[in-house]
């Protein structure tokens, strides 16, 4: 009995914490380029320096890039990365 009630609060809790599915997001150019160089590995500064920019624009670029697509987290942009298919290696990734 205990156990079929952990399965059923634990259900629940991962009910409640799903993420809805992300709507469609349309980046400017400029934030897709910044978020595949986070993606990369990519420092804010060294995007910055990349791109003849400002570390704030740069900063900037991201978060409007971030809430556009409802992430919160770096690790975000590496998996929004991989679903678009940014790195040059051939893998299957099921997210």
């Amino acid at each position: 009995m205990a156990n079929s009630t952990a399965a059923a609060v634990t259900l629940q809790h991962a009910r409640r914490t799903e993420r809805p599915a992300p709507r469609p997001a349309v980046l400017r150019p400029r934030e897709a380029d910044v978020l595949r160089q986070i993606a990369w590995g990519y420092t804010n500064r060294e995007i910055a320096s990349r791109l003849n920019l400002s570390v704030k624009t740069i900063e900037n670029h991201k978060a409007n890039a971030m809430r556009k697509l409802g992430i919160t987290r770096r690790v975000e942009i590496v998996r929004y990365a991989l679903q678009q298919r940014w790195f040059d290696f051939d893998i299957t990734v099921d997210l």
